[in-house]
């Protein structure tokens, strides 16, 4: 914890899960209190300790290890225990068939212990949905990951796993690639960190919602003085950016997110003047308020 810690990282717990193969999933109640005190002692004076309650709560219930009515009182336990209050939520099953236009195997996010929502899905277009639906932080811990597995969920490319990020951030939210990264998105990710970072997106305020540009992943700068615009793998020719404020001239950047390239754009940018682009995957824009 101290090494994650070191490293600006934050350490989201897991305290239960369906692949347990120890026992812990099958305690009981009272067992299962007795648990989180212990882990509770032991780790909540790390500051950066994050809950997770479960990794795929409603999966626990499916092949009897945790029924879903336990669920209130283990995440009001850890509230009560925790004498530092850390930040507190749930993650749920996800299979596309089932879930993918429906959130009613989600728990209750608004119950007050839970801090912010942490979901399961590639459903990157709805976190702007879910953070006014909730009024909480939407963190996207699984919208798939790189890999070569047979499973859907591990078989995305670097390029896919890139672009759930550009369009989860850019969009408000949050998002995750755990574990020992041997691929190749890490370093676009990285790329993006540094790119917001270094303008001033100390929070991203999703933009464009809505409307003829809802291709478009968008998000500015909480003042809105600068914008980033993320076209992803589409290839538009012409632009016009509507949903800029208008009266406002913006300068340019060009960007390419696989290629980890900035480069000046030639003209200004406004809300009520297409401008020509140069066809190619996985660029984006930055605005700058003149």
């Amino acid at each position: 914890m101290d090494q994650l810690d070191s490293m600006g990282i934050e350490a989201d717990l897991i305290l239960f899960n369906p692949y347990d193969r120890w026992g812990f999933a099958r305690m009981g109640m009272e067992n299962n209190l007795e648990y989180l005190k212990y882990v509770i002692a032991r780790l909540a004076s790390y500051k950066d300790v994050w809950w997770a309650l479960a990794n795929e709560y409603d999966l626990m219930d499916l092949v009897g290890q945790i029924p879903l009515k336990d669920w209130d009182r283990i995440g009001q336990f850890v509230h009560e225990k925790d004498p530092s209050q850390h930040l507190e939520s749930i993650h749920n099953f996800y299979d596309p068939p089932q879930h993918k236009d429906t959130t009613k195997n989600w728990y209750d996010h608004t119950k007050p212990w839970i801090t912010h929502v942490s979901v399961q899905s590639d459903n990157v277009f709805l976190i702007p949905k879910w953070i006014e639906e909730y009024q909480k932080p939407v963190v996207d811990d699984e919208c798939r990951y790189e890999g070569n597995l047979e499973f859907g969920w591990g078989d995305n490319s670097a390029q896919g796993m890139m672009d759930n990020f550009w369009r989860v951030i850019l969009r408000g939210g949050g998002c995750t690639h755990g574990g020992k990264l041997y691929g190749k998105s890490q370093k676009k990710i990285n790329f993006l960190y540094d790119l917001l970072h270094d303008n001033g997106f100390d929070w991203v305020k999703p933009q464009a919602t809505s409307g003829p540009t809802w291709e478009l992943a968008v998000g500015s700068t909480p003042d809105e003085k600068k914008w980033l615009v993320y076209f992803g793998d589409n290839q538009p020719e012409f632009e016009l950016f509507s949903f800029l404020p208008k009266g406002k001239k913006y300068s340019a950047k060009l960007i390419n997110a696989w290629n980890e390239t900035i480069e000046d754009f030639d003209g200004e940018i406004t809300n009520d003047q297409k401008f020509h682009l140069p066809r190619k995957p996985y660029q984006a824009m930055l605005l700058t308020e003149e």
